[in-house]
């Protein structure tokens, strides 16, 4: 045991895991916490040690995609306390998605509960504190189904909240060195509808994009970018994350941010904005980016943000120098497909010297990951609760 500075004492991380190759995985934990929704009202938390759910197989999460998630972090701070990082703002958006498919909405106190009585069941998979976050965290997954059966297309009258957990590292990797990776440009496939779901964290929205982005892994590329789907001339978001920019007028730092009704509100990009309006001193620009922009080289950095991702610097934007060519042989089986000409060319875009991490990127994940796990003051008050997660507060009884 280890005890914080408000003498609350914490659960040390376990000895059974390498934490030094902690990847990002799921990994077998003690258990999670589930709530009912039943008769118009939500019930009282439980704490299952299986990791299996029993659902109707006519339930709406099942056969329409009447789902949504959450991502979320707890560290181990520099004090020896276990806090969870803005998971106020995770309520927020988790009830933005339940809107949008029809779900009821969650209680701030309810959502909050859940998941400090997760992170207290869970207080030894929490990685051990380490400067700047480098030795990982503990990936909080609150996920909202429609548990009840229901053939119609509707909404039923049972839900399931439920909240688990596992330890990771970073999604492309950590540590001092912020390692920069290759991106492309996924241009024959739209994540979202210009006035659809884009917006939200639901399950439809992810899923298929799970092809496109292993076949441009395959090719070398591990973050794959999408374009506004009306036009294919704007930037929108990773597949994973929120995208950011920067462009530089002599010593004047700009933090470009690209807006669309079709991103997802990203609680790092929210954080990172306010790092670099209040701490660094940058100019701060959300606007529509235009792809062009890029291939003009204005900006001098490049870079993914969000819950998995961090902070991650991307050195390069790959992209086809032609456009694809749309295959559609009414009522075929096979579906329309797109193709390329044959004298299709894939164009690079370096950002910086094109091997590693700018400056700036540097800068925000010093600062974003210092806050996280506590390497300073918390002047935002990101950091929840303040008196840290202890394992006495898995007493649901208490």
């Amino acid at each position: 045991m280890s005890t914080s500075s408000n003498g609350r004492i914490a659960t040390n991380p376990s000895t059974s895991i390498d934490w030094e190759k902690l990847g990002f995985k799921e990994r077998d934990v003690n258990g999670l916490v589930r709530v009912t929704y039943k008769n118009g009202q939500w019930g009282a938390l439980e704490v299952s040690k299986d990791s299996h759910l029993n659902v109707h197989a006519a339930a709406p999460c099942l056969n329409y995609g009447q789902q949504a998630f959450e991502g979320i972090k707890a560290f181990r701070t520099a004090s020896g306390s276990v806090r969870v990082f803005r998971p106020q703002e995770n309520w927020a958006r988790m009830n933005l998605s339940a809107r949008m498919a029809s779900m009821p909405e969650l209680p701030e106190e309810l959502f909050l509960q859940a998941i400090k009585v997760a992170v207290a069941l869970n207080l030894e998979y929490v990685p051990p504190y380490k400067k700047n976050a480098s030795g990982g965290a503990l990936y909080i997954r609150p996920l909202l189904l429609a548990t009840g059966p229901m053939l119609m297309l509707g909404s039923p009258d049972e839900f399931t909240f439920l909240v688990w957990v596992t330890p990771v590292g970073s999604l492309y990797g950590s540590g001092a060195d912020i390692p920069a990776v290759d991106g492309f440009v996924l241009d024959t496939f739209d994540r979202t509808a210009p006035m659809g779901t884009g917006h939200t964290k639901l399950g439809g929205n992810y899923a298929p994009v799970f092809a496109p982005t292993a076949a441009a892994k395959k090719q070398g590329y591990p973050i794959t970018l999408h374009l506004d789907s009306a036009s294919h001339t704007y930037v929108d978001e990773f597949s994973t994350s929120n995208a950011l920019a920067v462009q530089k007028d002599g010593e004047q730092v700009t933090l470009v941010v690209p807006d669309s009704t079709s991103i997802l509100r990203s609680v790092t990009k929210i954080s990172v904005v306010d790092i670099a309006d209040k701490l660094c001193g940058w100019k701060v620009d959300l606007r529509q980016v235009a792809f062009d922009e890029l291939k003009q080289n204005k900006f001098v950095e490049f870079m993914a943000a969000g819950t998995a991702a961090g902070i991650t610097p991307v050195r390069s934007m790959s992209y086809n120098s032609h456009k694809p060519q749309l295959v559609h042989d009414k009522l075929s089986r096979d579906g329309p497909k797109y193709t390329f000409p044959s004298d299709n060319e894939v164009k690079r875009i370096d950002f910086g010297d094109g091997q590693t991490a700018g400056e700036c990127a540097r800068r925000l994940f010093d600062e974003l990951t210092s806050y996280q796990c506590g390497d300073q003051p918390d002047k935002f008050g990101w950091l929840w609760p303040e008196e840290g997660i202890v394992a006495e507060d898995a007493n649901l009884s208490a």
